[in-house]
């Protein structure tokens, strides 16, 4: 079972919670060990751990977050254990949620700290570091407005974190977090990855996928290139062409429907790249697979 996140904790009185406009707070407590839980964060996340231990599980790595460490997260689905502290026996950590627009209106309001970083990229979802003392003062700092909420809490409590965030950058020697929060802001253009994966089959012009993910053509084709490792044509082709071979192989649609069904426009076109990848036409690979049908049929 996924647990959507924040919105799970607002159910529970178990623990505290505190939702503002733009952000998130969570107090999160429990007394005995959590395994292996899917977490679909909706915002960003910030995670401090007080006691205990956090383990992740991201893209086949198991990443530790301890006491004293904080992890932040992009938005996305992560599998999560909290491990209890042996002597404690308590899993304690401080969880600030935080939108995308608030991070908009810290970049916006940090221009220059952004502006060597525009073709850098981290290629991960998360960033781990150490609780310096400086962060530490400001945690502590945190919790007077968090237990005893007041009409100027909002605003304060927004400063805590934008302090916070100017803390974390201070303590990042490879402006990773830096990178990873340039990359959250993109991210709201619509995931490209998802978004091609989901659209490469229409017929359209790398124009128009370029407007419907959110960006320029400049920024479609450099956006592309970071995630795919190729040109978008080539791998748009490339994913018609698997397309047309599989429909070949496990459906009765023609030729002329399966060209037009994975977004060639030109049927000869369509043909010509078929050979080229698979050193077949696709009618010779039809009827190559007509024939194995055929002959199975008879057994």
């Amino acid at each position: 079972m996924t647990v959507e996140i924040p919105d799970y904790f607002f159910n529970d009185a178990t623990y505290y919670s505190l939702n503002l406009e733009e952000l998130t707070f969570i107090n999160y407590c429990i007394h005995s060990t959590e395994n292996n839980k899917e977490m679909d964060f909706k915002s960003n996340g910030i995670i401090i751990v007080l006691s205990g231990e956090k383990k992740l599980y991201i893209d086949n790595e198991i990443i530790s977050v301890k006491t004293g460490e904080i992890v932040y997260l992009r938005k996305g689905k992560y599998f999560m254990s909290a491990i209890t502290d042996a002597n404690k026996h308590i899993y304690s950590s401080l969880v600030f949620f935080i939108s995308d627009n608030f991070i908009k209106e810290f970049i916006d309001n940090n221009k220059k700290l952004f502006m060597n970083i525009e073709q850098q990229v981290s290629n991960r979802n998360y960033y781990k570091f150490n609780i310096s003392k400086f962060i530490k003062t400001n945690i502590e700092s945190l919790f007077p407005y968090l237990k005893f909420y007041n009409q100027y809490s909002n605003d304060i409590l927004k400063l805590k974190l934008y302090e916070l965030i100017y803390n974390i950058i201070q303590t990042d020697n490879n402006i990773n977090f830096l990178i990873l929060l340039k990359e959250t802001l993109e991210d709201n253009r619509i995931n490209l990855k998802l978004f091609m994966e989901d659209n490469y089959y229409k017929s359209l012009k790398l124009e128009e996928y370029a407007n419907l993910s959110g960006r320029s053509l400049t920024k479609f084709k450099t956006d592309f290139k970071k995630i795919f490792n190729t040109t978008p044509k080539d791998w748009i082709n490339k994913k018609r062409l698997e397309k047309s071979k599989f429909l070949l192989l496990n459906t009765d649609n023609s030729i002329t429907d399966i060209c037009y069904m994975c977004g060639f426009d030109n049927l000869s076109h369509f043909i010509q790249l078929f050979k080229k990848e698979f050193k077949t036409t696709p009618k010779q690979f039809k009827n190559q697979k007509d024939r194995i049908r055929q002959k199975n049929a008879l057994y």
